[in-house]
């Protein structure tokens, strides 16, 4: 059974495997929409036998004991469930949705959005059938000595090669005289010098409101100019239309190559066939000898006719040929066009396409909450709901205890324990020099007479916030901008004289590091030269 689909298969090699790579590609985009889609995960969740909450039903071990799982908040079982809905949920707040919402208005890209899974979906298949139309025209001239199903196989691979570097290449132009034509758009020409613009870059999760008072042109220049010289380039566009011009006219070539080699074929086989029948084309008539020749006027009106008709053949052939290359010269220009314009109206430029996937194309937070966010802790919460009726029951001195914690509420503080969790060192094993052990001892003291001091507050989830100097260290700790503006953010809580004495710790703090790596460095010096 299996040899018969094969055989099958090749036999049929020109119309499966265009199929067969449609499928795959297919296959690929349907799991990924539907593996980060709200209703997926909850299936697997639901789903009878073999469903998550069929196990988390069972996990009913130990939940009687509050405090085993009291200072989590949630049963093992219970964590899983919010985890299991909220670990796809994007994870911003109001302030990132705003930083993120502004840069897109300052940029001019608020009214943008990335390429759909349609026109991603329809520039593969018309990938797919260029690819298909090149691999047949390209095939007889791979190699005279493989069998029709390798020349096809080849040709299919080089022709595949060529139809998806040259999607890219367009794809890549497209965004390029985009950025280019954004640039001209908010400065007014590309030779426009921006006068203000000092260098300094601005992106999505930045503070926004840092440079207000500038004019609109810097503000756009901070965010997007890679230099005081940038203006975008136009070399890959260029590359990329003469890449097509010249595999155009390389069809082209080959088809009337081809057509050529046919008609020669053809007219051979005729003459052949022509000379092999003697030469009288005619019925042997009785009475007469079959060897005969015909008289010259005979031979000469049949031979004028058999080239009729051989001329008309091959004009057909030739015509039937030229309007094939036309054709797939047509496909060959629609795809790259729809990659071009795509790639123009949906890429964005400086940190815009961050920016857009903290707002989704939404303009407030209450909209993107509400559409994104909110129907997945609805949904959380109603499967929580189940989870802990049922807990209840089996234990019922749970039912007594039961957490209160909702998964909006795990969520919230999954966003918090993101903006705080502090960085990682990059090898654990190193040794710490003199300056920084004194640092931490003086950063461990600290955090114990603030917690032997208020036992309560240090167990509290802001405990952090509480000394200005611990926030300072924390924000100079955080190697990413974004997530030191939101641990001030945060830790300001709106407040300007608790943001301003924050600030003060911080400069205060860098200068002291400052001082100490140069005592550092003056005592390498100075024991260097001994």
């Amino acid at each position: 059974m299996l040899s018969n689909v094969i055989q099958a298969f090749v036999a049929n090699l020109l119309w499966s495997l265009p199929l067969l790579i449609a499928a795959v590609f297919s296959i690929f985009f349907a799991w990924k929409r539907y593996t980060d889609d709200l209703w997926w995960a909850d299936f697997w969740v639901c789903v009878p036998l073999v469903g998550k909450m069929r196990r988390w039903k069972r996990q009913t071990h130990g939940i009687e004991n509050v405090s085993t799982w009291k200072a989590a908040g949630l049963p093992p079982a219970e964590e899983s469930l919010c985890s299991t809905y909220i670990d796809k949920l994007p994870k911003v707040d109001p302030v990132v949705f705003a930083r993120a919402n502004e840069y897109l208005k300052i940029t001019h890209q608020n009214g943008r959005s990335p390429t759909s899974a349609f026109t991603w979906a329809a520039l593969w298949l018309l990938t797919i059938a260029e690819a298909a139309g090149t691999g047949m025209l390209i095939a007889p001239f791979v190699a005279s000595e493989i069998t029709g199903n390798q020349m096809v196989w080849i040709g299919y691979v080089i022709a595949t090669v060529m139809a998806v570097g040259l999607l890219g290449l367009t794809h890549a132009a497209g965004k390029d005289v985009y950025k280019r034509s954004a640039i001209r758009k908010a400065l007014g020409s590309v030779n426009e010098t921006v006068e203000g613009y000092t260098g300094h870059k601005i992106s999505s999760g930045d503070d926004q409101a840092q440079d207000e008072g500038a004019p609109p042109k810097v503000r756009f220049g901070s965010r997007v100019l890679d230099g005081a010289h940038d203006r975008g380039s136009l070399v890959v566009p260029i590359v990329a239309i003469a890449l097509l011009a010249v595999l155009l006219i390389g069809i082209t070539w080959m088809r009337i190559k081809g057509l050529q080699i046919e008609m020669t074929n053809h007219v051979a086989d005729h003459g052949q066939m022509a000379s092999g029948s003697g030469s009288n084309p005619f019925p042997p008539v009785p009475g007469l000898d079959a060897s005969t020749p015909l008289p010259t006027d005979v031979a000469d009106s049949s031979r004028a006719a058999q080239q009729s008709v051989d001329h008309e053949l091959n004009s057909e052939m030739f015509s039937q040929g030229i309007a094939g290359a036309i054709v797939l010269a047509i496909i060959y220009v629609i795809t790259q066009a729809l990659g071009f314009f795509q790639a123009f109206g949906s890429s964005f430029v400086g940190d815009g396409k961050n920016a857009y996937q903290q707002t989704l194309g939404h303009t407030s937070f209450q909209s993107y909450f509400a559409k994104h966010i909110k129907p997945t802790l609805d949904r959380g919460n109603m499967r929580l709901t189940e989870l802990r009726a049922h807990l209840g029951r089996e234990v019922p001195r749970y039912r007594e205890n039961v957490s209160k914690i909702s998964c909006h509420d795990f969520y919230s503080r999954k966003l918090h324990e993101d903006a705080l969790r502090p960085v990682q060192m990059d090898s654990m094993g190193a040794v710490p020099s003199p300056t920084e052990s004194a640092a931490a001892d003086r950063r461990e003291a600290t955090a114990n007479t603030a917690h032997a001091e208020d036992p309560v507050r240090s167990a509290a989830s802001t405990a952090v916030f509480q000394d200005a100097a611990r926030i300072a260290e924390r924000i100079l700790d955080e190697s990413d901008q974004e997530r030191r503006k939101v641990i001030l953010d945060v830790a300001a809580d709106g407040s300007a004289e608790r943001r301003s004495s924050i600030l003060a710790a911080v400069q205060t703090l860098k200068l002291k590091r400052k001082e100490a790596a140069e005592q550092a460095r003056l005592e390498d010096d100075i024991l260097g030269d001994i």
